[in-house]
This record gives structure tokens, C-alpha cells and sequence, in this order.
């Protein structure tokens, strides 16, 4: 019986924080639309030609786990990210060597190659901000 108890804690704990995030993530919607403001983070495509991806990612303090942008490429295309924060700090991503700085408010613009297949997580300062998919030829 002590296992079932256990068992029900951990639901119900499990249940509560995912219904926060919930809230969090709804109140900070209505936030960034009621005061116009730009959205947490953005993720566009700007261009995609041959083998060679440019992504565009505004980075903001205040992001959190659901505004994680995705990216998919295919394995060896050149990927150029073109990465905006408002601080400074530093972009990396998961199993990728390059550790890429950034200056509050100025655009930053890196590249490599999409080497290794699998997903990927792109942080900032170690914060998660995004998710790279690189997928096979």
C-alpha cells in the first residue's frame, strides 16, 4: 500500500507542475500580446538554398521551455544562424564544438556544419532555446 501512496504523491506532484507551466506559459502569452510587444523568441527561415540552411533567432531573458524554437536541416548542410539576444552571453549546441558569443542586442552571425545526426539542443548560457533536427541525406 505504501508503494500506491508513493505512486499518487508523484502523480499528483507531476500533475501540479505541469499545470503551473501551463499557467506560466498562458499568462506570458496574453503578456507579449496585450503590450504589443515582439514574442519571446522567433524562428524563421530566411533562406534555404542547395545544401545551405540560414535561420534567424531572437533570444529573450524572460523565454522559457515552450518557447523553444526548432530547426531541421539535413546532414552536411552549411547552417548559418543569425542569433539576437537581449544580454549578452554564450550559444551552444549539443555535441557541435563551436561555443558562439554574443553582445546584448547585437546580431551575431555563425556558422557550421550540420555533421551529426540526431536532435540537438541549442542553449544560451545554458538556458535551453532551441532545438536542432539534423536528419539523414
Amino acid at each position: 500500500m505504501k508503494g500506491m501512496q508513493k505512486l499518487i504523491i508523484v502523480a499528483l506532484l507531476l500533475f501540479l507542475v505541469i499545470a503551473a507551466l501551463i499557467i506560466e506559459r498562458t499568462l506570458q502569452d496574453q503578456h507579449s500580446t496585450t503590450s504589443g510587444g515582439p514574442p519571446h523568441l522567433s524562428q524563421q527561415t530566411v533562406l534555404s538554398a542547395g545544401n545551405e540552411q540560414t535561420f534567424k533567432l531572437n533570444i529573450r531573458q524572460d523565454m522559457n521551455f515552450f518557447d523553444a524554437a526548432n530547426f531541421q536541416v539535413k546532414q552536411n548542410n552549411a547552417v548559418l544562424l543569425r542569433v539576437v539576444s537581449d544580454t549578452s552571453g554564450q550559444l551552444t549546441i549539443d555535441k557541435y564544438s563551436p561555443v558562439f558569443s554574443l553582445e546584448k542586442n547585437k546580431e551575431g552571425s555563425f556558422s557550421f556544419t550540420a555533421n551529426h545526426i540526431g536532435s540537438f539542443i541549442i542553449r544560451f548560457s545554458g538556458k535551453p532555446v532551441g532545438i536542432l533536427f539534423v536528419n539523414p541525406q
